[in-house]
């Protein structure tokens, strides 16, 4: 869909139906960026798609500086750069060693991309998850 040109945003969300202990419980959430802690704050950014999904892996931080796209993660095993393009094209940042890990990623923009978005997977197959920067 966002390479068809639609403007959408995903949440990770926690589909728990168990009784008694909740070991799968808080499984999927959002982290919104808000200037300020507040309702409105919080809600024009949801809106807008200013917020990560995650199913374990921090983002702190996520953007476009000087054509380049880039992140600052949690300790995670790979970081993927998926770009909308004509052939959906994209980079993968993976770790050389199983114990190792990653913090920041970057993707030099070609200038062909319709978006970009970042996903982040830490060693248990944890996930988060940038919304479409759209370009």
């Amino acid at each position: 869909m966002l390479r068809k040109g639609k403007r959408i945003t995903a949440v990770a969300a926690d589909d728990n139906h168990n009784e008694g202990f909740f070991d799968d419980a808080c499984g999927g959430y959002i982290v919104v960026r808000a200037d300020r802690l507040s309702h409105e704050e919080i809600l024009k950014n949801m809106i807008s798609g200013n917020y990560y999904s995650s199913a374990g892996p921090e983002i702190y931080g996520w953007g476009i500086k000087d054509q380049t796209a880039w992140v600052e993660c949690s300790p995670v095993y790979r970081i993927d750069f998926i770009a909308g393009n004509h052939i959906n094209d994209g980079r993968a940042l993976v770790c050389g060693s199983y114990k190792g890990t990653l913090q920041r990623g970057e993707y030099e923009l070609r200038g062909d991309e319709a978006y970009i978005r970042v996903q982040v997977s830490d060693r248990y197959g944890r996930t988060a998850w940038t919304n479409a920067i759209h370009l």
